[in-house]
């Protein structure tokens, strides 16, 4: 977490690398014990910037979008009590043409 000044802080996380193989129930798990520690740290007054750095996908495999979809919506029912900003900059497996 990076404090932004009193009202504001960053999450970031990256290399999510969504892929055919991802179980979303695990991801799931893991991030939801992520989650439990990390709001113990932050107050629902303040501004909070959910960034997402890169390599959503794995290797571009957009048939996932589905998948990546899902994990979205279960970040932002984590945090739907606070006051969030949500950014994603892609990487280079988003970039990535599997053609």
């Amino acid at each position: 977490i990076a404090v932004l000044g009193e009202n504001m802080k960053i999450v970031q996380i990256a290399d999510l690398h969504i892929s055919s193989t991802t179980n979303i129930g695990h991801c799931k798990k893991s991030y939801l014990r992520i989650w439990n520690l990390l709001k113990k740290h932050l107050d629902k007054e303040e501004t909070l910037v959910f960034c997402i750095c890169g390599d959503i996908f794995d290797h571009g495999d957009f048939s996932q979008s589905s998948k990546v979809s899902e994990m979205l919506d279960y970040f932002r029912s984590l945090m739907k009590d606070y006051k969030v900003r949500f950014l994603s900059i892609p990487g280079n497996h988003d970039l990535y043409d599997n053609k």
